[in-house]
């Protein structure tokens, strides 16, 4: 009876979404004003965020951070709603709801009681009909401050004139001065040609439109990232959580270090073994003993291979050596199919009920391997396609699709594809192909070239391309040490040409692990990272992660940001190549994050953690007619206390508590969270959080309480099914958003072969 209900709730549930009776739409009845006005009229994408909305217009003097804003597209529009007519401040132009939702997470750190945007077609038709036509439309009353206005050049009647963009002189500068006060009269170099404008009436001159450049690269380190999920399959292999200790772990043999994807494969195949599926955990074992030979963990997993491949499970599956040496010869192929689907409705207490998300994901990950005495040959394949019901459109994403073939008499490996970190120094994802000479086991190099991917989203771009090289050494027993070089192009300019260097210490008590990453063409330090693990007893563990580096990474092509060009090679025709350079530097600033965590052991059934985080992002420089973003920091402290059989005998149950300073808000969460093992397969997965939010930049507070279920259910070893349901409630203090309720369906399922 409990799964019948259960299963009835989420179809109800799916398909009451699904028919759009939690959903109305606002009437869109014109565009008042311009204040950040793009040149291009045929690129109205579907998604923005509604920053603020009033009843009547508003003086945009009051509203504080307006410069934060996204300078691409920043307007005015009309609805009505019920009836009732609302001015909108929208900001931004993005294909995707996850750049939308990046972009929101942005704003709301100043405007609280922002939203998503989904254009219409009758909204873009607006649009691009007022932006193809050049339409000068009035002004948004009153008037705004004018650093968020287009430049106005008013000239006389039938007069012909230049027109100069005025925040651009500080990118003609030479990079030495730049940052200096400028003269009374500066001269303009002679690749920067003003346009003729006959201008009747005062024109707003081209302004530089910050352009979303898609910045994987800008992302926390990846081996500490590769660190906090280690310690999270750790914590889901105390809970017997061996499916998600697999999938977890899996990434981090995608992004981890040497040791990290050593004990990731570790826990790979235990997990597989606990789960009874002995053919995975024999192929992990192998995998492992072929990359690592000499591992300190060699010896445990020769062990667990020998038992796996010697346990007599049934007499009549038991096979001669001859056809177990046949059968290691063919192709291992094994992989996984999912799909999942996700709506998201908001239901605001004033205004309509809006659809934010609805979209089906599907994901394919596959895994060949041939092994024989003299190669071993492994390709992997990770896309998938997410289908956005909303806007009847689908996109493409290619993570992974690689071939990875290993000469054992030769002693090489060659890698080719779509790939990541497989070639040091190079930051992320990239196309290209990777050479290693496997020589020695104390010395190895590797060459390779490529083109780097900036998303997963986005095809080969020829106008990147890099070459690089790295040594693999170890000068002691217990360091290892790479130091790589890499040269990178973007359209006949230098993108990038970086020295640096990963290194890593380990002993009986922990580890250590650095990057140092220096650009010798900017002449600026990239990256330093420090990331260490100490095991002061078996039951206490300190973790600490320190990084200083550029944000995003310094790469000639952070010029583009804030351009109304999207090539490097239109710029090329703007600015001259140091002024390009001096760009890029301008767009990129330093960030500093400290993280500090322990976890302690009470007992078998007991566990307590501690973390704090402290980061933080300067300021960046006003130049190219982009303005300058303020400088940011933040104090993170959080505590979880978890415990076995607190509501049943074998549930497993965290409570935490989450304190949070940032530049505009402060607060505090609340959370809770179990694992209920049911019978049959079914598990469930109840949460509930709490937070208070206090802003800083306006006297806006805000409740959010979000109680969610989550529900799983494994029939056999092959497939799973997974379903949940969550309610998020939020009060606010606005003109026309006081409270309003959103509601999560999720509902999928992975398919393994």
């Amino acid at each position: 009876m409990i799964k019948i209900m259960i299963l009835r709730i989420f179809i109800y549930a799916l398909v009451l979404v699904s028919s759009n009776l939690f959903a109305a739409t606002s009437k869109f009845l014109n565009v008042e004003s311009f204040v950040n006005r793009p040149v291009e009229s045929d690129n109205i994408k579907s998604y923005a965020v509604n920053v603020l909305s009033f009843t009547k217009p508003v003086n945009l003097e009051e509203i504080k951070n307006i410069s934060v804003l996204d300078n691409d597209i920043l307007y005015i529009n009309k609805v009505s709603v019920n009836d009732v007519v609302y001015y909108r401040l929208v900001s931004g132009n993005f294909a995707s709801l996850k750049l939308a939702k990046k972009h929101l997470s942005e704003v709301k750190k100043y405007f609280p009681g922002a939203w998503v945007n989904i254009r219409r077609k009758v909204e873009k038709q607006a649009l691009t009909r007022i932006l193809a036509e050049k339409k000068i439309l009035p002004e948004f009353k009153p008037k705004v401050p004018v650093k968020s206005l287009p430049a106005i050049v008013p000239v006389a009647k039938a007069k012909v004139i230049p027109v100069i963009r005025p925040k651009v002189i500080s990118a003609i500068i030479p990079a030495k001065t730049s940052r200096l006060q400028l003269p009374v009269a500066p001269k303009v170099v002679p690749r920067v040609t003003p346009k003729l404008v006959p201008v009747l009436t005062p024109v707003p001159a081209p302004k530089a439109i910050k352009k979303k450049v898609k910045q994987e690269t800008a992302m926390p380190p990846q081996i500490a990232f590769a660190e906090k999920l280690l310690e999270q399959a750790r914590q889901l292999f105390l809970d017997r959580n061996y499916a998600r200790v697999v999938t977890v772990s899996n990434k981090i043999i995608e992004i981890g270090s040497v040791e990290q994807k050593q004990k990731a494969m570790e826990f790979v195949g235990i997990a597989r073994e606990r789960q009874r599926k002995f053919a995975q955990a024999v192929a992990m074992y192998s995998q492992f003993l072929n990359l690592y030979p000499e591992s300190k963990l060699a010896s445990k997993i020769k062990i667990r291979l020998t038992g796996l491949k010697t346990m007599r499970l049934n007499p009549k599956d038991q096979m001669t050596k001859s056809k177990r040496k046949k059968l290691d010869e063919n192709w291992k192929i094994y992989g996984s199919l999912s799909q999942y689907y996700r709506d998201d409705v908001v239901d605001r207490e004033t205004l309509d009920s809006e659809q934010v998300n609805s979209s089906l994901v599907t994901d394919v990950n596959m895994y060949a391997r041939r092994k024989t005495n003299k190669s071993v040959l492994v390709m992997r394949f990770d896309a998938g396609l997410v289908n956005d019901f909303i806007d009847n459109e689908s996109e493409t994403r290619l993570s992974r699709a690689m071939i990875n073939y290993t000469n054992i008499e030769s002693n090489y490996q060659l890698i080719g594809g779509r790939q990541s970190r497989t070639a040091k120094g190079v930051l992320g994802r990239f196309d290209g192909i990777v050479y290693k000479g496997l020589s020695d086991d104390d010395f190895n190099y590797s060459v390779f070239t490529g083109f780097p991917v900036q998303s997963s989203y986005d095809g080969l771009d020829s106008a990147r391309q890099f070459v690089g090289s790295n040594i693999h050494f170890k000068p002691y027993e217990k360091i290892e040490m790479d130091v790589y070089v890499v040269q990178q192009q973007l359209s006949g300019l230098t993108d990038r040409q970086a020295l640096g260097t990963e290194f890593q210490y380990r002993n009986d008590k922990g580890f250590l692990y650095g990057i140092i990453d220096y650009d010798i063409f900017y002449s600026d330090l990239n990256n330093i990272t420090a990331i260490t693990n100490y095991r002061y007893s078996d039951k206490l563990v300190f973790n600490m992660t320190y990084d200083y580096r550029n944000s995003p990474l310094l790469t000639t092509i952070n010029a583009l940001q804030g351009q109304q060009v999207e090539s490097m090679e239109e710029l090329q025709e703007l600015l001259s190549d140091q002024e390009i350079y001096q760009l890029a530097e301008d767009r990129t600033t330093k960030s500093q994050n400290l993280f500090v965590g322990s976890n302690y052991q009470i007992d078998d059934d007991r566990q307590f953690y501690l973390s704090l985080l402290l980061s933080s992002v300067e300021s960046s420089v006003e130049s190219g007619g982009v303005a300058a973003a303020p400088s940011t920091s933040d104090i993170n402290f959080s505590t979880d206390y978890s415990v076995r059989g607190l509501l049943f005998e074998d549930d497993y149950t965290t409570l935490g508590v989450r304190l949070s300073d940032t530049s505009s808000s402060e607060i505090l969460s609340l959370r809770a969270r179990s694992r209920l093992a049911g019978s049959k397969g079914l598990r469930y997965d109840p949460r509930l959080r709490l937070d208070y939010r206090k802003s800083k930049t306006s006297e806006v507070d805000q409740y959010i309480l979000k109680p969610s279920l989550k529900v799983t259910y494994k029939p056999n070893k092959k497939i799973s099914f997974e379903g949940s349901l969550g309610i998020e409630y939020s009060n606010f203090d606005l003109p026309e958003l006081n409270d309003q309720t959103q509601y999560d369906v999720f509902l999928g399922y992975v398919y393994r072969f």
